[in-house]
């Protein structure tokens, strides 16, 4: 008899375990458009660095558990991260420094304040000043350089506050 309601008790448990397992599925990360602050002059469309941020994101966590999308899933199968940002302070590159002066000077510039959210709760809020590459920045323009580097730090954001499970470092 203690036999069966010990086997009883098992069924029981592992049933209440199992949906909440299945419910825990891969995380989303939605990345929203980007503002431009009230202050400063940005010469890129926002939906398009959307589409540029969204796209690397993509290829960078290609192999990991995780969703990456333009908008959130009317059914999440997991937590849902929001991706917001502004920018501020835009600086256009200078061909003229690049090549004379070297050592990273002349490049095109901007300051980017992101936010990573969960459910109204703040994960990740950074300050950055982001600069276009600085390998090959003396053959590229002086402006739309700054996709790649805005995913980058994203992406580094990402990684470090550790919101994709099993994230190989």
């Amino acid at each position: 008899m203690n036999q069966i309601k010990v086997s009883a008790l098992f069924v029981v448990l592992l049933s209440l375990l199992i949906p909440s397992a299945s419910a825990q599925g891969r995380p989303v990360i939605v990345v929203m458009p980007f503002v431009v602050g009230l202050d400063a002059v940005l010469p890129y469309d926002m939906q398009q660095l959307q589409a540029v941020t969204h796209a690397e994101l993509k290829a960078r966590f290609v192999k990991q558990p995780i969703d990456i999308a333009l908008e959130a899933p009317a059914n999440p199968p997991g937590k849902v991260y929001v991706i917001t940002g502004e920018f501020s302070n835009w600086k256009a590159g200078s061909t003229a420094k690049r090549v004379l002066v070297g050592f990273g000077s002349g490049r095109e510039g901007v300051d980017f304040h992101f936010t990573i959210t969960e459910s109204g709760k703040k994960v990740v809020d950074k300050k950055e000043r982001i600069k276009s590459q600085f390998i090959g920045s003396a053959y590229q323009g002086n402006v739309g350089q700054l996709g790649h580097p805005i995913a980058d730090k994203i992406g580094d954001a990402i990684k470090s506050a550790k919101l994709v499970p099993n994230l190989k470092q």
